[in-house]
């Protein structure tokens, strides 16, 4: 299964999840209210770039947002900010749209807490889908403490071919981490112990370096649900990888 197929699986059946959880719930913009990491993931129609995004949007409450992130777009990795509104209606779906410095509009379905949600893009522009997780507790959980997370990755390495992972990842509470993982690049396997570093900043963001068998990637890190989850995004150029950590 290609990185597109396997995205596109995933986030229709979230996306099902969220619809019929929130049925019953009433939401407002009111209910978008703060920090949220987020994970988008698609193909540009008609021509096949593969295009990944992971990052922080802040929610004012009131139908306005900021964010800031990393894309991979085809394996170019590189800063993003941008801003713009959204709507919530009453039965939790709603609209999002980015206004600056481009212009994307979303369908959105949020999830039974009201919090976090389920994204679609709908301007055509990319086959595109996604989801949020509410930041939580400002403290992140994720500095100066022993974690141990069990992470799955997926995406493409550029002229490659697909990569899917799964791994045991232990931080040590003072920036180093172990554990195991298992890769697949293009149905080559390779398992085995990982080590590497990492970092944790006080807003939530952060780094990972992991090494296997001598080969090393790295990522950008966003620790949503008060630390108990990270979201990762490969930062290493021709990659298109994104996916999460879960406590």
């Amino acid at each position: 299964m290609n990185f597109q197929k396997f995205c596109a699986a995933v986030f229709v059946f979230a996306m099902t999840i969220a619809v019929g959880s929130a049925s019953a719930a009433v939401c407002s913009n009111a209910s978008l209210n703060g920090v949220v990491g987020y994970i988008t993931a698609g193909v540009l129609t008609g021509v096949g770039t593969s295009a990944a995004s992971m990052g922080q949007v802040t929610y004012d409450g009131k139908g306005s947002f900021t964010a800031t992130g990393t894309n991979s777009v085809d394996g170019a990795i590189a800063p993003v900010s941008f801003s713009g509104t959204y709507s919530i209606e009453s039965n939790c779906t709603g609209s999002v749209t980015i206004t600056s410095p481009n212009h994307a509009t979303y369908n959105i379905v949020l999830d039974d807490m009201r919090k976090g949600y389920q994204l679609i893009e709908t301007d055509g522009v990319y086959i595109a889908s996604g989801f949020g997780i509410p930041q939580g507790t400002a403290t992140c959980n994720f500095s100066g403490k022993k974690l141990t997370f069990a992470a799955s990755l997926a995406g493409s390495a550029v002229g490659l071919g697909p990569v899917v992972s799964v791994s045991q990842v232990m931080l040590n509470g003072k920036g180093g981490l172990s554990g195991s993982a298992t890769f697949d690049l293009a149905g080559t396997l390779e398992s085995g112990d990982i080590s590497g570093s990492y970092t944790a900043n006080s807003d939530c963001t952060g780094t990972a370096q992991i090494t296997l068998s001598g080969f090393t990637i790295n990522f950008n890190l966003v620790a949503v649900n008060s630390g108990k989850e990270l979201l990762a995004i490969e930062t290493d150029n021709d990659t298109v990888v994104v996916g999460t950590f879960q406590e």
